[in-house]
């Protein structure tokens, strides 16, 4: 193998790499798990306006079915990777976000004296993860580049 062919495959494997970390955020923020992960937010979240045993059972369906969504998600994936520390790091950064976001939105429902404070919050906070998931897969795209020159 020459120096040339050693470069050639190397610079395969970098394209090779680069599509790999495409197609992973392409398929993580496709647009159809984002709309149905912004419904089960906001079931979830405004499931607290229901009375006390309905409440729980909405939240264990929201939960049923958000693992079925995962799951889903995982087996249709074309390319499975592990994610990073720093790609961890931003996935709980983004629910930490999301939930002071629907904290920020609950007062402010609370203290315009609004009815189902929590509905009103809870489709402020879809509507809101919505709209970030563009912005949020180009933060996730720059994690990922950053990994992946230093790896």
């Amino acid at each position: 193998m020459t120096q040339h062919d050693a470069h050639a495959s190397l610079d395969d494997i970098r394209r090779m790499q680069n599509r790999t970390r495409e197609e992973y955020s392409r398929h993580g923020f496709a647009r159809p798990y984002v709309l149905v992960s912004a419904v089960l937010l906001f079931v979830m979240f405004a499931s607290a306006d229901l009375p006390r045993p309905w409440n729980a059972v909405v939240g264990m369906v929201v939960l049923v079915l958000a693992v079925a969504l995962l799951v889903v998600h995982q087996l249709r994936a074309a390319v499975r990777r592990r994610p990073t520390g720093l790609e961890l790091l931003f996935y709980v950064g983004a629910a930490a976000v999301l939930l002071t976001i629907f904290s920020a939105f609950q007062i402010g429902a609370f203290a315009l004296g609004l009815p189902a404070p929590n509905v009103i919050a809870a489709a402020a906070l879809a509507l809101t993860s919505v709209a970030a998931a563009r912005p949020g897969r180009r933060v996730f795209e720059a994690i990922m580049r950053r990994e992946g020159d230093r790896g």
